[in-house]
């Protein structure tokens, strides 16, 4: 299961890491940090009133609309996740968020939109893996794998998962995948609520 929190981890913060971080209003932050408490405190409705008011202060904070989004799957409100996430592939389309745009898809039956998702975070994340050091490429390649997994290609998957296997720095992880590949709905299930 380290993978899925990993998987959830990377996507609560990779803003803070990959990208340049303006200067956003002190209410906005206030805002964004006061949400994370009650987040936190697992008072999910307050937390999305907090996010959302952030988001309108400065519709730029990608980290507040980063966590509205992840507010509002876990009320398991999907529409308003989308809505929330065209906002951030507006600001700055990063390949994780394909990944979980893809899985909302799913989870409304709108399996041909889920998979252009898909395929936009495999380009994204191929993009990626040539401006990356040798110990992340094989991280990359298991979330490639993922793409393909939830796009149906199993085969496909389960071919980079074996391939990378030896490089993979969480066997554990590859493994998980592996169990999963047969049952897709579940997995979708698994990653969307370790966000609640």
């Amino acid at each position: 299961m380290g993978y899925y929190y990993t998987h959830i981890f990377v996507f609560l913060f990779l803003l803070l890491s990959s990208c340049n971080q303006p200067n956003y209003k002190k209410e906005a932050i206030e805002l964004n940090n006061k949400g994370s408490q009650f987040f936190l405190q697992n008072k999910k409705d307050s937390a999305l009133i907090y996010f959302t008011l952030a988001t309108e202060k400065n519709p730029q904070y990608q980290i507040a609309i980063q966590n509205k989004v992840n507010a509002l799957i876990s009320l398991q409100q999907y529409e308003q996740a989308l809505v929330a996430i065209a906002d951030l592939l507006r600001i700055q389309a990063y390949a994780e968020i394909f990944t979980i745009k893809g899985m909302l898809l799913d989870k409304l039956n709108k399996s041909d939109e889920a998979n252009k998702a898909y395929k936009e975070g495999i380009k994204k994340f191929e993009d990626r893996i040539v401006h990356t050091s040798e110990a992340e490429k094989s991280m990359i390649m298991l979330k490639i794998s993922e793409l393909y997994f939830l796009m149906g290609d199993t085969t496909k998957a389960k071919t980079i998962l074996l391939e990378d296997k030896i490089k993979a720095q969480n066997l554990g992880t590859v493994d998980s995948i592996l169990k999963n590949l047969n049952n897709k709905a579940r997995y979708i299930d698994v990653i969307l609520n370790k966000v609640s």
